[in-house]
């Protein structure tokens, strides 16, 4: 390919070549100064601007050339013609993702290391706030760690009894780097109200039954009305509401 001589300013139309400062076999790199000229307002070097090796030199020095001109040919190298070939549109970046929810592993959730603040990658544990077996609950602190800009606790999202912790105190862990695994637990349903048995009255004691007036003559029982009973046996009949009298 030909490399020409390029616009030098407004209302210049040819210049005088007064420096050759390459030569046929050169390799060239783009920008590299190939020639110097002279108008008649200014002397100026002339950059190229691909890069590649010099096939020939078209003009010599005191040569006056037009603008568009050709100065010299060159072999253009596979970088310049990769240059020179036209660049495919960038493709669109893919979304960043998203940070990690807790993720549910065989009725177990993993808990990770939630962002911290815009330009946060990693936080140093300083400390455990809870221990395997344990049972949490939603927004309870799990964690405390550090970061160059402050120490916050760490709450979980999830509730669950804890099944391992991952990290120990002075571990660096990075932002969804995982925290701890929890077996996760279904609320139980509300036990359904049991409609209470209706209390059965207190049974008292069976009443006794109604003093048997005795058979008394001036106010007092007459041998001949006595029932010869013992006392044990007086007893029984009284609770039976027996009058031994009439037996």
């Amino acid at each position: 390919m030909e490399f020409c001589l390029p616009e030098l300013g407004e209302g210049i139309e040819a210049a005088t070549v007064v420096g050759v400062h390459v030569k046929a076999g050169d390799v060239l790199q783009p920008g590299q100064i190939v020639f110097a000229v002279e108008t008649d307002k200014a002397a100026v070097d002339v950059p190229i601007k691909l890069g590649g090796s010099v096939d020939a030199v078209l003009v010599k020095v005191g040569d006056k050339v037009a603008i568009g001109g050709a100065l010299l040919s060159l072999k253009a190298s596979a970088t310049a013609a990769s240059a020179a070939a036209p660049k495919p549109a960038p493709a669109k970046a893919a979304p960043a993702a998203a940070p990690k929810a807790a993720v549910a592993v065989g009725g177990s959730v993993e808990f990770y290391l939630p962002e911290l603040g815009e330009g946060i990658e990693a936080a140093t544990v300083v400390g455990i706030l809870v221990k395997v077996g344990e049972t949490v609950a939603v927004g309870q602190m799990v964690f405390a760690v550090e970061t160059d800009k402050a120490a916050v606790e760490v709450p979980t999202s999830k509730a669950g009894i804890v099944e391992t912790i991952h990290v120990k105190i002075g571990e660096k862990v990075p932002i969804s780097g995982t925290l701890l695994t929890l077996k996760s637990t279904a609320a139980a349903p509300a036990p359904a109200a049991v409609a209470e048995a209706p209390k059965a009255a207190v049974a008292t004691s069976t009443p006794r039954p109604a003093v048997v007036a005795a058979l008394a003559t001036n106010g007092s029982v007459g041998k001949k009305d006595l029932t010869p009973a013992g006392p044990a046996t007086r007893r029984l009949a009284r609770e039976l509401g027996v009058a031994l009298l009439e037996v």
